[in-house]
């Protein structure tokens, strides 16, 4: 929502695609310049429909940023459960399908555009500190340390294009989901 603020005050054409229909409808109900498309960004069929969508109506972009992500914390082995001591495959399958799958998909189709229409542009994905790795968040961070390797390969594989690949890694920024997952200390 930030990005989408920042990105569309500083007078560049923003798309913001979420699965929370609510929450891009509130968007857009306060910033008319910024066109929302409902999609979940974990079913691939829904995300080229999507694209195929934004691109009809806007037949060159520029720049994508994988923003989307959530942030799910387990270890591997918890030693302190007696119920769940190992780290839940569906929690896995969650995380890697909503912080990983969902960069893949939406980056193999807006690439495969930019190529086909000779754009130069840039992927912009958001990784994290934590793909170095970080205590408690196995899913999590190896999700994000593959965001990063996703941006280095497609840096290298699409640099002949003009089309630069490139990972941001933030540290904790004060959000509704850090808040949830993460305790003050």
């Amino acid at each position: 929502r930030a990005l989408c603020y920042a990105l569309s005050k500083s007078g560049v054409r923003t798309i913001a695609i979420d699965k929370d229909e609510r929450k891009l409808r509130t968007l857009s109900q306060e910033n008319s310049d910024i066109f929302c498309v409902p999609c979940d960004l974990t079913d691939p069929k829904h995300v080229e429909k999507s694209i195929l969508h934004i691109t009809a109506n806007f037949p060159v972009i520029h720049a994508l940023v994988n923003n989307a992500g959530l942030i799910r914390s387990a270890p591997l082995i918890n030693i302190l459960s007696k119920n769940e001591r190992k780290h839940s495959i569906a929690l896995w399958d969650e995380v890697i399908q909503s912080n990983l799958s969902s960069v893949f998909f939406t980056s193999l189709h807006v690439i495969d555009h930019m190529i086909e229409k000779r754009t130069h542009g840039v992927i912009i994905n958001i990784a994290s500190i934590a793909a170095m790795g970080n205590a408690g968040q196995t899913a999590y961070a190896a999700s994000k340390a593959g965001v990063i390797a996703l941006a280095k390969t497609w840096a290298k594989e699409f640099a002949a294009f003009g089309i630069r690949s490139v990972a941001i890694s933030p540290g904790f920024i004060e959000t509704a989901a850090t808040r949830e997952r993460m305790p003050e200390k």
